[in-house]
C-alpha cells in the first residue's frame, strides 16, 4: 500500500475544471463497494473462517471440500468520515454496523435480530459473550481506513497496525491539514463512549500511521474546515456542550488542539461564510439540553482566533425560533451549511422517534406500539432547509423549503401537563416556506446530510429513513416498494443554482430501475446479492454513554 502510493502529493490531478465537471450531465457510477468481511453461520455462533482466494476474492466456501462455511457478511455498512488530498485521492474510514449500535442503545435492545438484510446479534454475538464489547455493541467491528484513486480507480486498505484502532467506535471524522501532508480520522471511544475520542494521523505521500491518540473530555468528533491556514475540527463536550478546536500539531506532535469556539450543543457541521467560521449544533446533555442551532465566529483575525476568542461566538438562531412545539424543538438536530449566493444555507435533522418518545415522556401520553407509530407521525418533522441574510451583521432567517403548520400537542391544564390534551395544528414561527414544502416533498427525508457548493450550483444531500422504518417496525414486507407518503427508498440529491429559486431534485440514471433496491443514505446502492449485508446509516438520540455518535 505504501509503496503504491509513494509520490502521491507530487502526482498531478487529472481531473476537469469543476466549472466544467459541474455544467455536464449527471449519471451515477459507483465508485467502491464494501466486500465481505466475515463469514455468518447464525446468530450466536462462532465465525467461520473467511476464505480469500488467488485474486483476493471473498468467500464462505471451503476450498478444499467446496462445502459452504456460512453466508458472506458485510460489516463495513457506513462510509463515515472522509476526506480528500491532491484533488484526486478521496480516503474514507468506515463505520461497522452503526444501525446495531442505535437499536443496542437507543432501543436498549439485548436480544438479536435477523432480516432479509441485516442482523444484529447484539448480546449474542461472539464478542459480548467473551465480554470484549457490551450487548449493545455486540456487533462491533474494528474500522478500516481506504484510500481510492479517482484517476485510475485503484482502491487500496490503509488500516494501521495500531492498537487504538481496536477501541475506535468508528471513523465519524476525515479531515486533513492544512497543506494535506497528512490525513485525520477520528472518533468516539469505544472502551469510554462518549468520555473521549480516539484520533488517527496518516502521512500523505506514503499512506502510513503517524500515530494515534485518545483524548479524553470529548464524546464525538464529525467534520472539520480549513481556512487561512488553519484547521479547525467540531467535538462534542462531556458531560455537554461542544466546540471548536484548532489544530496546533505538526507531523512530530500530530494530536495537538487548542479551544477556540465554545458553544451550548455538540457542534455538526462548520462552514466558512464572508469572513467568518459558521457552525451547526444538535442538543448535548440532560433532559433541558440546550436547542440545536447555528453558532456564529467573531471577525475571524489575521492568524485565526485563538482560545482567548472561545466565549466570543453568539448563537443566532435556534430550533424554537421556527418550530412552535417547544418538547418537538428541542430534539432537533441542525445539518449541513454552506455559503452559497451570497447566504448562509442549512438545514436541520430529525433522529427516527426522538421527538415522539419526548412528547410521550412530558405528557404522560400512551406507550404502546401502535400509540408509538402514531404519536411519531404526527412528530415526525421532514428537514426544513433555511436561508440566513445579513449572517455577520444582523441575521434574518427564512424558511426555503419547510412547513407553514405542524401538530402540536397541546395539554388541557398547562400546569398538569400529564392530565390529557389534544392534538392542534399551528403555524411555524417564520411564515410560509419561500420555495417548497419541508423534505422536499418527501415526508422521510430526516437529515440535511451534506450542502457542497460545486461549480455555481448547491448540492444538498438527504438521508431518507423510509427503509429503517419499514425494516425495524416491520410494516412490509422484506423487499417493499415503498411506503405510503414516502418517494422511493434511498436519499436524495437536490440542487439549487439561486438561493432565491425552486431547486431540482437530481435523478441518477439507475434511480429507476434499482428505485426498489434502494437503501436509505445518499451514494449508495444496495445489490440483492449480499443478503446479509450491512447497508444501512442511521444516526440519533441515544443514552448518554453514546449521546450523538450516531
Amino acid at each position: 500500500m505504501a509503496a503504491a502510493l509513494l509520490g502521491l502529493a507530487a502526482a498531478a490531478p487529472a481531473q476537469e475544471p469543476e466549472d466544467e465537471r459541474a455544467s455536464a450531465s449527471f449519471s451515477s457510477l459507483r465508485l467502491a463497494k464494501a466486500g465481505p468481511d466475515e463469514c455468518f453461520n447464525g446468530v450466536g455462533k462462532p465465525y467461520p473462517r473467511l476464505v480469500i482466494d488467488g485474486q483476493g476474492k471473498a468467500s464462505c466456501v471451503d476450498p478444499d471440500t467446496g462445502s459452504p462455511l456460512g453466508t458472506p457478511k458485510v460489516n463495513a455498512g457506513y462510509i463515515w468520515g472522509m476526506a480528500e488530498t491532491g484533488n484526486r485521492y478521496l480516503w474514507f474510514g468506515t463505520g461497522p454496523n452503526v444501525q446495531c449500535f442505535y437499536m443496542g442503545w437507543y432501543f436498549q435492545r439485548s436480544s438479536p435480530f435477523q432480516s432479509a438484510t441485516e442482523v444484529c446479534e447484539l448480546g449474542s454475538s461472539q464478542l459480548a459473550k467473551q465480554q470484549l464489547v457490551t450487548p449493545a455493541l455486540g456487533d462491533w467491528r474494528a474500522p478500516n481506513v481506504y484510500v481510492y484513486d479517482t484517476v485510475t480507480g485503484a482502491q487500496s486498505r490503509s488500516t494501521p497496525n495500531e492498537p487504538l484502532l481496536q477501541q475506535t467506535l468508528g471513523l465519524r471524522w476525515g479531515g486533513t491539514s492544512p497543506d494535506q501532508s497528512i490525513v485525520f480520522f477520528g472518533g468516539p471511544d469505544l472502551d469510554t463512549p462518549a468520555d473521549a475520542i480516539v484520533l488517527h494521523a496518516f502521512d500523505t505521500a506514503s499512506a502510513t500511521s503517524l500515530g494515534s491518540a485518545k483524548i479524553p473530555g470529548w464524546g464525538n468528533v464529525r467534520k472539520s474546515v480549513v481556512l487561512d491556514g488553519a484547521l479547525y475540527v467540531g467535538v462534542q463536550g462531556v458531560p455537554a456542550g461542544g466546540a471548536v478546536l484548532r489544530w496546533v500539531g505538526d507531523r512530530g506532535q500530530p494530536f495537538e488542539f487548542v479551544v477556540v469556539g465554545a458553544m451550548d450543543g455538540e457542534v455538526e457541521e462548520l462552514a466558512v461564510h464572508q469572513g467568518r467560521i459558521f457552525v451547526t449544533t444538535s442538543p448535548n446533555g440532560s433532559q433541558g439540553a440546550a436547542q440545536g442551532g447555528v453558532w456564529r465566529s467573531p471577525p475571524v483575525p489575521a492568524g485565526g482566533p485563538t482560545q482567548s476568542d472561545a466565549g466570543a461566538w453568539s448563537k443566532i438562531f435556534k430550533a424554537s425560533d421556527y418550530e412552535p412545539d417547544l418538547i418537538n424543538a428541542s430534539t432537533y438536530g441542525m445539518g449541513a451549511l454552506a455559503s452559497f449566493d451570497n447566504a448562509l444555507i442549512f438545514g436541520t435533522m430529525h433522529f427516527p422517534f426522538e421527538a415522539a418518545h419526548a412528547e410521550i415522556a412530558t405528557y404522560g401520553l400512551a406507550s404502546s406500539s401502535s400509540s408509538v407509530i402514531t404519536i411519531e407521525g404526527k412528530t415526525r418533522r421532514p428537514i426544513s432547509i433555511f436561508r440566513i441574510d445579513n449572517a455577520t451583521t444582523n441575521p434574518v432567517v427564512q424558511p426555503l423549503y419547510g412547513s407553514s403548520s405542524v401538530q402540536v400537542y397541546v395539554p388541557t391544564d398547562p400546569t398538569r401537563p400529564k392530565n390529557g390534551g389534544s392534538w392542534v395544528s399551528k403555524p411555524t414561527k417564520l411564515g410560509a416556506p419561500l420555495l417548497g414544502a419541508a423534505g422536499f416533498g418527501n415526508t422521510w427525508n430526516n437529515y440535511t446530510w451534506s450542502l457542497t457548493v460545486f461549480g455555481n450550483a448547491l448540492y444538498i444531500g438527504t438521508m431518507d429513513w423510509s427503509y429503517l422504518y419499514a425494516d425495524y417496525v416491520g410494516l412490509l414486507a422484506a423487499n417493499p416498494t415503498k411506503l405510503k407518503g414516502g418517494n422511493s427508498y434511498g436519499g436524495d440529491l437536490f440542487k439549487m443554482t439561486s438561493a432565491s429559486a425552486k431547486g431540482t431534485l437530481i435523478q441518477p440514471q439507475w434511480a429507476s430501475q434499482h428505485a426498489q433496491l434502494r437503501r436509505p443514505h445518499l451514494g449508495h446502492r444496495r445489490e440483492p446479492a449480499l443478503p446479509s449485508g450491512k447497508f444501512t446509516k442511521h444516526r440519533g438520540q441515544v443514552p448518554p454513554a453514546l449521546s450523538r455518535v450516531l
